[in-house]
């Protein structure tokens, strides 16, 4: 299977730049996390991955292919999904409708709404109730499976576990390891360094834009103070 590769890449915020050579590599059926300092460059490394952010040097790459000037919704129909950090979640549709938006644009293959709810069976019990109604943790657990009704290779999540209860954190964190073991290449910020130390297969550690560091994540199971200098307070 083909790799998601950022090669040498270079993006800006106006005259602003953000991102510094940074170089990441993406398998299916594994996780790679993103950690690193608020303001570290960690959501705007994802929003490069899935287009949303133009690359000023550098390449966007699945495999062979050459990805780096394909807009997002190319992109997304190739097989990148993105779960934002805000969610995003229609206010005024229901669960079933929020998840058939995906519907209109892909067919149905890997996943399908009743493999999403079963994936997340709260969505089940909550399917007639509006987008603007569900908690945080039914809003997030929404737009991972509308996502996922994307059929992606790589799904890239942005703080979703964020201001979350314990035990919904515990349900999104089995959720993402049962979407790895589905064969799809998961990439995951989160500020929270337990989480990648359990689930992950590799951690990127970016620092005012710069991969400061990036191995396997045993190494850093292994050696807890490795990544003290870019992740502390």
């Amino acid at each position: 299977m083909q790799d998601l590769v950022l090669k040498d890449c270079d993006t800006f915020y106006g005259k602003a730049q953000a991102l510094h050579g940074v170089t990441l590599s993406v398998s299916v059926g594994q996780i790679t996390s993103i950690v690193g300092r608020n303001g570290a460059g960690k959501s705007t490394l994802l929003k490069t991955l899935m287009g949303l952010q133009p690359l000023s040097r550098g390449q966007r790459l699945m495999g062979d292919n050459d990805l780096s000037d394909r807009a997002p919704h190319q992109l997304n129909k190739l097989g990148l999904a993105y779960v934002p950090e805000d969610r995003q979640v229609f206010p005024n549709l229901t669960v079933m409708e929020n998840l058939a938006v995906s519907t209109f644009a892909h067919r149905t293959l890997e996943w399908s709404a009743d493999k999403v709810l079963e994936l997340f069976p709260r969505l089940g019990e909550r399917r007639t109730a509006l987008g603007g109604v569900l908690s945080g943790g039914e809003q997030q657990m929404l737009a991972i499976g509308r996502a996922l009704l994307c059929n992606p290779r790589f799904l890239l999540l942005d703080e979703p576990t964020e201001g979350l209860a314990p035990i919904v954190v515990e349900q999104l964190v089995k959720a993402i390891c049962r979407i790895r073991d589905a064969g799809v290449g998961v990439v995951l910020v989160e500020q929270n360094l337990s989480i990648p130390l359990s689930i992950s297969d590799t951690i990127l550690a970016l620092e005012t834009g710069r991969v400061r560091w990036a191995g396997p994540a045993g190494q850093v199971r292994d050696t807890p103070t490795l990544l003290d200098e870019f992740i502390g307070v």
